[in-house]
């Protein structure tokens, strides 16, 4: 599924349209982070060669201007310590990122799957997602094997059918509600006993 097609899909939800939109926000925000994390890597890297080979010619003509090659350096430190706080910086966008796309994969999923909340549902099983050596996705289901996201997605969905939509239409004569004495879980009493399993 495209974005294009999860964002037509979410547009079909109650409150879809507010789902898409905080997507698109957290996206071209991670983007735009990214971007300015990608330009102050490329100019402290810059500066940094630069710095390099000025120490360098200085110490390879034995120059006696000590003061010099001591602001060099003390340069050099300053400017590789702001590459490290700026490499730390790009690591924990691409993180943020990382998680932004997996949890709208999941979102995609569960919404292609006809979960009643698929935003919510997602907090549920997006932990449940690692990125690969390869850069992929995968799934870990409850048997412990590793599942693409639309699959671990729908066998999720298949093993908790109380989160996946009615899409029955009732028929004539057709009861209303519940049985009585029959108790109706909440969310939270449905999450806490998949967990208890």
């Amino acid at each position: 599924m495209t974005l294009a097609e999860l964002y037509e899909a979410l547009g079909k939800l109650d409150n879809g349209s507010e789902y898409a939109e905080t997507i698109k926000t957290e996206i071209s925000k991670l983007n735009a982070e990214a971007a300015k994390s990608r330009t102050a890597k490329n100019a402290s890297e810059a500066k940094a060669a630069e710095l390099e080979a000025k120490v360098k010619e200085l110490e390879e003509k034995g120059t006696g201007d000590q003061t010099s090659l001591e602001k060099l350096q003390k340069q050099l430190d300053e400017l590789n310590k702001k590459y490290d706080e700026s490499e730390k910086a790009r690591g924990e966008e691409h993180k943020k990122r990382v998680h932004a796309d997996i949890a709208q994969q999941v979102v995609s999923a569960l919404t292609k799957g006809n979960a009643a909340n698929p935003s919510e549902i997602a907090k549920i099983l997006v932990p449940a997602v690692s990125t690969e050596e390869d850069g992929s996705y995968k799934f870990t289901n409850a048997k412990g094997e590793k599942v693409s996201i639309e699959d671990g997605a729908a066998a999720w969905l298949k093993d908790n059918s109380w989160a996946v939509k009615n899409q029955q239409k009732p028929g004539s004569g057709g009861g209303k509600g519940l049985p009585a004495g029959t108790h109706n879980p909440t969310l939270a009493e449905v999450i806490t006993a998949h967990y208890q399993k």
